[in-house]
Protein backbone atom coordinates (compact mmCIF):
# COMPACT_ATOMS: atom_id res chain seq x y z
CA UNK A 1 0.00 0.00 0.00
CA UNK A 2 1.32 3.64 -0.69
CA UNK A 3 1.97 5.76 1.85
CA UNK A 4 -0.25 8.77 2.23
CA UNK A 5 2.99 11.38 1.32
CA UNK A 6 3.44 9.76 -2.20
CA UNK A 7 -0.63 9.76 -2.51
CA UNK A 8 -0.77 13.43 -1.95
CA UNK A 9 2.14 13.77 -4.42
CA UNK A 10 0.49 11.93 -6.96
CA UNK A 11 -2.76 13.50 -6.29
CA UNK A 12 -0.90 17.48 -7.30
CA UNK A 13 0.42 15.88 -10.62
CA UNK A 14 -3.03 15.20 -11.67
CA UNK A 15 -4.18 17.67 -14.19
CA UNK A 16 -7.96 17.43 -15.12
CA UNK A 17 -7.44 17.13 -18.94
CA UNK A 18 -10.27 18.59 -21.66
CA UNK A 19 -12.24 16.50 -23.68
CA UNK A 20 -14.67 17.47 -26.42
CA UNK A 21 -18.18 17.16 -25.60
CA UNK A 22 -19.21 14.11 -27.28
CA UNK A 23 -15.87 12.51 -26.07
CA UNK A 24 -17.10 13.61 -22.67
CA UNK A 25 -20.66 12.37 -23.01
CA UNK A 26 -19.71 9.36 -23.83
CA UNK A 27 -17.37 8.88 -20.74
CA UNK A 28 -19.44 10.72 -18.58
CA UNK A 29 -22.19 8.10 -19.32
CA UNK A 30 -19.50 4.70 -19.52
CA UNK A 31 -18.00 5.85 -16.50
CA UNK A 32 -19.40 3.04 -14.26
CA UNK A 33 -17.69 0.47 -16.22
CA UNK A 34 -14.04 1.99 -15.43
CA UNK A 35 -14.85 1.45 -11.37
CA UNK A 36 -13.76 -1.94 -10.69
CA UNK A 37 -9.79 -1.14 -11.38
CA UNK A 38 -8.19 1.38 -9.57
CA UNK A 39 -5.93 2.11 -12.24
CA UNK A 40 -8.83 2.87 -14.76
CA UNK A 41 -10.66 4.84 -12.22
CA UNK A 42 -8.05 7.18 -11.58
CA UNK A 43 -7.32 7.59 -14.82
CA UNK A 44 -10.96 9.08 -15.71
CA UNK A 45 -11.00 10.74 -12.52
CA UNK A 46 -8.61 13.14 -14.18
CA UNK A 47 -10.71 14.04 -17.12
CA UNK A 48 -12.48 16.84 -16.90
CA UNK A 49 -16.10 15.58 -18.21
CA UNK A 50 -18.17 19.19 -17.92
CA UNK A 51 -18.11 20.09 -21.14
CA UNK A 52 -20.65 16.81 -21.89
CA UNK A 53 -22.96 19.29 -19.29
CA UNK A 54 -25.29 20.83 -22.42
CA UNK A 55 -25.51 17.80 -24.08
CA UNK A 56 -26.76 15.96 -20.93
CA UNK A 57 -29.26 18.56 -20.52
CA UNK A 58 -30.51 18.39 -23.89
CA UNK A 59 -30.88 14.57 -23.79
CA UNK A 60 -32.37 14.62 -20.47
CA UNK A 61 -35.12 17.67 -21.80
CA UNK A 62 -35.98 15.41 -25.32
CA UNK A 63 -36.45 12.26 -22.90
CA UNK A 64 -33.32 10.98 -24.51
CA UNK A 65 -30.66 10.10 -21.51
CA UNK A 66 -31.65 7.16 -20.72
CA UNK A 67 -31.61 5.41 -24.29
CA UNK A 68 -28.48 7.48 -24.88
CA UNK A 69 -26.81 6.38 -21.96
CA UNK A 70 -27.40 2.72 -22.19
CA UNK A 71 -26.38 2.96 -26.03
CA UNK A 72 -23.18 4.40 -24.96
CA UNK A 73 -22.64 2.03 -22.38
CA UNK A 74 -22.84 -0.84 -24.63
CA UNK A 75 -20.71 0.83 -26.86
CA UNK A 76 -17.73 0.96 -24.94
CA UNK A 77 -18.43 -2.75 -23.57
CA UNK A 78 -18.60 -4.30 -26.90
CA UNK A 79 -15.76 -2.43 -28.08
CA UNK A 80 -13.63 -3.57 -25.38
CA UNK A 81 -14.86 -7.40 -25.24
CA UNK A 82 -14.44 -7.76 -28.82
CA UNK A 83 -10.87 -6.46 -28.75
CA UNK A 84 -9.66 -8.49 -25.65
CA UNK A 85 -11.65 -11.44 -27.23
CA UNK A 86 -9.95 -10.75 -31.01
CA UNK A 87 -6.23 -10.53 -28.81
CA UNK A 88 -6.89 -13.65 -27.51
CA UNK A 89 -7.58 -15.94 -30.29
CA UNK A 90 -4.68 -14.60 -32.58
CA UNK A 91 -2.03 -14.26 -29.91
CA UNK A 92 -1.69 -10.51 -30.73
CA UNK A 93 1.21 -8.48 -29.60
CA UNK A 94 0.48 -5.27 -31.37
CA UNK A 95 -3.07 -3.15 -31.06
CA UNK A 96 -3.45 0.25 -33.30
CA UNK A 97 -6.54 2.46 -31.96
CA UNK A 98 -7.35 5.01 -34.95
CA UNK A 99 -8.33 8.42 -32.98
CA UNK A 100 -7.76 7.57 -29.48
CA UNK A 101 -8.18 11.05 -28.07
CA UNK A 102 -8.25 10.48 -24.43
CA UNK A 103 -10.27 7.25 -24.30
CA UNK A 104 -9.34 4.97 -21.90
CA UNK A 105 -8.56 1.71 -23.98
CA UNK A 106 -5.76 1.86 -24.15
CA UNK A 107 -4.99 1.59 -20.59
CA UNK A 108 -7.57 -1.23 -20.64
CA UNK A 109 -5.77 -3.42 -22.61
CA UNK A 110 -2.46 -2.61 -21.72
CA UNK A 111 -3.81 -4.00 -17.86
CA UNK A 112 -5.10 -6.99 -19.80
CA UNK A 113 -2.60 -8.10 -21.95
CA UNK A 114 0.60 -8.19 -19.31
CA UNK A 115 0.92 -11.73 -20.10
CA UNK A 116 1.10 -11.07 -23.74
CA UNK A 117 3.23 -7.86 -23.55
CA UNK A 118 1.50 -6.59 -26.21
CA UNK A 119 2.10 -3.25 -27.72
CA UNK A 120 -0.60 -0.24 -28.41
CA UNK A 121 0.04 2.31 -31.25
CA UNK A 122 -2.46 5.29 -29.96
CA UNK A 123 -3.10 7.71 -32.83
CA UNK A 124 -4.43 11.07 -33.32
CA UNK A 125 -3.84 14.49 -33.84
CA UNK A 126 -4.32 16.16 -30.43
CA UNK A 127 -2.48 14.25 -27.78
CA UNK A 128 -0.58 18.04 -27.04
CA UNK A 129 1.39 15.46 -25.04
CA UNK A 130 -1.31 15.25 -22.29
CA UNK A 131 -2.41 11.98 -22.28
CA UNK A 132 1.34 10.65 -22.14
CA UNK A 133 1.92 13.23 -19.27
CA UNK A 134 -0.79 11.65 -17.22
CA UNK A 135 0.21 7.60 -18.36
CA UNK A 136 3.70 8.29 -17.09
CA UNK A 137 1.52 8.17 -13.73
CA UNK A 138 1.02 5.03 -14.29
CA UNK A 139 4.80 3.34 -15.68
CA UNK A 140 4.00 0.03 -15.09
CA UNK A 141 0.75 -0.44 -16.92
CA UNK A 142 1.34 1.86 -19.93
CA UNK A 143 4.88 1.24 -20.63
CA UNK A 144 3.78 -0.30 -23.38
CA UNK A 145 1.56 2.30 -25.20
CA UNK A 146 2.84 4.51 -27.44
CA UNK A 147 0.83 8.03 -28.68
CA UNK A 148 1.63 8.63 -31.90
CA UNK A 149 0.42 12.09 -33.48
CA UNK A 150 -0.16 11.63 -36.90
CA UNK A 151 -2.92 11.64 -39.79
CA UNK A 152 -4.68 8.82 -39.59
CA UNK A 153 -5.07 9.26 -43.38
CA UNK A 154 -1.38 9.28 -44.10
CA UNK A 155 0.24 7.02 -46.30
CA UNK A 156 3.68 6.61 -44.32
CA UNK A 157 1.23 5.95 -40.86
CA UNK A 158 3.05 2.56 -39.82
CA UNK A 159 6.24 3.83 -40.71
CA UNK A 160 5.83 5.69 -37.60
CA UNK A 161 5.28 3.42 -35.26
CA UNK A 162 8.08 2.20 -32.98
CA UNK A 163 8.91 -1.63 -33.36
CA UNK A 164 5.90 -2.25 -35.28
CA UNK A 165 6.08 -5.27 -37.36
CA UNK A 166 3.38 -5.34 -40.56
CA UNK A 167 3.70 -9.26 -41.10
CA UNK A 168 2.41 -10.01 -36.62
CA UNK A 169 -1.10 -10.46 -36.11
CA UNK A 170 -2.88 -7.00 -35.37
CA UNK A 171 -6.25 -5.79 -33.87
CA UNK A 172 -7.25 -2.71 -35.26
CA UNK A 173 -9.44 -0.76 -33.13
CA UNK A 174 -11.27 2.07 -35.63
CA UNK A 175 -13.82 3.80 -32.77
CA UNK A 176 -15.90 6.30 -32.21
CA UNK A 177 -14.69 8.20 -35.85
CA UNK A 178 -16.34 6.53 -38.66
CA UNK A 179 -18.51 9.42 -38.14
CA UNK A 180 -16.37 11.40 -39.70
CA UNK A 181 -14.78 8.71 -42.23
CA UNK A 182 -15.81 8.64 -45.95
CA UNK A 183 -16.25 5.19 -47.39
CA UNK A 184 -13.11 6.35 -49.62
CA UNK A 185 -11.04 6.90 -46.56
CA UNK A 186 -12.03 3.93 -44.48
CA UNK A 187 -11.24 1.80 -47.47
CA UNK A 188 -7.52 3.71 -47.41
CA UNK A 189 -7.24 2.82 -43.60
CA UNK A 190 -7.97 -1.16 -44.28
CA UNK A 191 -5.30 -0.94 -47.55
CA UNK A 192 -3.02 0.52 -44.61
CA UNK A 193 -3.72 -2.76 -41.88
CA UNK A 194 -4.71 -5.40 -44.26
CA UNK A 195 -2.12 -8.61 -43.26
CA UNK A 196 -3.66 -11.37 -45.56
CA UNK A 197 -6.35 -11.86 -43.07
CA UNK A 198 -4.01 -12.38 -40.07
CA UNK A 199 -5.03 -9.25 -38.40
CA UNK A 200 -8.39 -8.38 -36.92
CA UNK A 201 -10.39 -5.24 -37.17
CA UNK A 202 -13.40 -4.08 -34.50
CA UNK A 203 -15.31 -1.27 -35.68
CA UNK A 204 -18.05 0.92 -34.38
CA UNK A 205 -20.70 2.28 -36.41
CA UNK A 206 -23.73 4.30 -36.85
CA UNK A 207 -26.35 2.53 -38.93
CA UNK A 208 -28.88 4.76 -41.22
CA UNK A 209 -31.85 6.01 -39.59
CA UNK A 210 -34.05 3.87 -42.13
CA UNK A 211 -32.27 0.77 -41.05
CA UNK A 212 -34.22 2.18 -37.58
CA UNK A 213 -37.43 1.22 -36.74
CA UNK A 214 -39.93 3.96 -36.59
CA UNK A 215 -39.69 4.57 -32.91
CA UNK A 216 -35.99 4.36 -32.54
CA UNK A 217 -35.14 6.20 -35.67
CA UNK A 218 -36.85 9.12 -34.12
CA UNK A 219 -35.12 9.60 -31.18
CA UNK A 220 -31.93 8.11 -33.41
CA UNK A 221 -32.80 11.22 -35.65
CA UNK A 222 -33.48 13.97 -32.87
CA UNK A 223 -30.55 12.92 -30.92
CA UNK A 224 -27.93 13.24 -34.03
CA UNK A 225 -30.00 17.16 -34.48
CA UNK A 226 -29.15 17.73 -31.08
CA UNK A 227 -24.91 17.40 -31.40
CA UNK A 228 -24.98 18.85 -35.62
CA UNK A 229 -27.23 21.62 -34.32
CA UNK A 230 -25.25 22.72 -31.42
CA UNK A 231 -21.91 22.04 -32.47
CA UNK A 232 -22.42 23.00 -36.28
CA UNK A 233 -21.61 19.64 -37.18
CA UNK A 234 -22.07 18.13 -40.91
CA UNK A 235 -24.38 15.58 -41.45
CA UNK A 236 -22.41 12.39 -39.93
CA UNK A 237 -21.57 8.69 -42.26
CA UNK A 238 -23.73 6.17 -41.43
CA UNK A 239 -22.68 2.41 -42.94
CA UNK A 240 -25.24 -0.48 -43.12
CA UNK A 241 -23.58 -4.14 -42.12
CA UNK A 242 -23.62 -4.81 -46.02
CA UNK A 243 -21.54 -1.86 -47.08
CA UNK A 244 -19.24 -2.09 -44.46
CA UNK A 245 -19.13 -5.89 -45.05
CA UNK A 246 -18.59 -4.93 -48.98
CA UNK A 247 -15.57 -2.50 -47.99
CA UNK A 248 -13.77 -5.21 -46.23
CA UNK A 249 -14.27 -7.55 -48.55
CA UNK A 250 -12.81 -5.83 -51.38
CA UNK A 251 -9.62 -5.27 -49.54
CA UNK A 252 -9.40 -9.17 -49.64
CA UNK A 253 -10.59 -9.32 -45.73
CA UNK A 254 -12.95 -11.67 -44.11
CA UNK A 255 -16.39 -10.52 -42.44
CA UNK A 256 -17.03 -11.80 -38.58
CA UNK A 257 -20.20 -10.72 -37.30
CA UNK A 258 -21.85 -7.41 -36.20
CA UNK A 259 -23.35 -6.78 -32.93
CA UNK A 260 -27.08 -4.77 -32.93
CA UNK A 261 -27.90 -3.21 -29.62
CA UNK A 262 -30.53 -5.39 -28.46
CA UNK A 263 -27.77 -8.13 -29.16
CA UNK A 264 -25.36 -6.34 -26.75
CA UNK A 265 -27.61 -5.62 -23.97
CA UNK A 266 -28.39 -9.22 -23.55
CA UNK A 267 -24.68 -10.01 -23.16
CA UNK A 268 -23.65 -7.19 -20.84
CA UNK A 269 -26.99 -7.28 -18.54
CA UNK A 270 -28.52 -10.71 -19.40
CA UNK A 271 -31.63 -9.14 -20.51
CA UNK A 272 -33.30 -7.15 -22.91
CA UNK A 273 -34.68 -3.95 -21.42
CA UNK A 274 -34.39 -0.50 -23.91
CA UNK A 275 -34.18 -3.12 -27.08
CA UNK A 276 -36.39 -5.56 -28.10
CA UNK A 277 -34.60 -9.49 -29.73
CA UNK A 278 -33.52 -8.36 -33.23
CA UNK A 279 -34.30 -4.40 -32.34
CA UNK A 280 -30.64 -1.70 -32.88
CA UNK A 281 -30.25 1.44 -32.05
CA UNK A 282 -28.10 4.39 -33.55
CA UNK A 283 -24.91 2.22 -32.54
CA UNK A 284 -23.36 -1.44 -33.91
CA UNK A 285 -20.74 -3.01 -33.06
CA UNK A 286 -18.67 -5.64 -36.25
CA UNK A 287 -15.62 -7.45 -36.80
CA UNK A 288 -13.45 -8.60 -39.53
CA UNK A 289 -10.23 -10.39 -40.43
CA UNK A 290 -8.52 -8.36 -42.67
Amino acid sequence: MKNSNKDNSDKTLLTKMDLSPTAALVLDFSKGLYQENELLKRYVETLDLSSAEELVKDYKAEGLYDLACEQLVNRKYMVRESALKLISEIQAKQVVIIAAGLSPLGLEIAIQTESLQTNIYEVDLEFNAKAETLMKLFPQATKRIHFLIKDITAPDLVNSFPNYDSQQPTLIIIEGITHYLTPTVFDQLLQTFRNKGKNRLVVEYAPPFDQLNVKMKSKAELAYHIIEKRYHAIGMTKYTPGQLKKIIESEHGEWIQHFTMSEVEELRTGKNHFFNPGESGWVEVATAKI
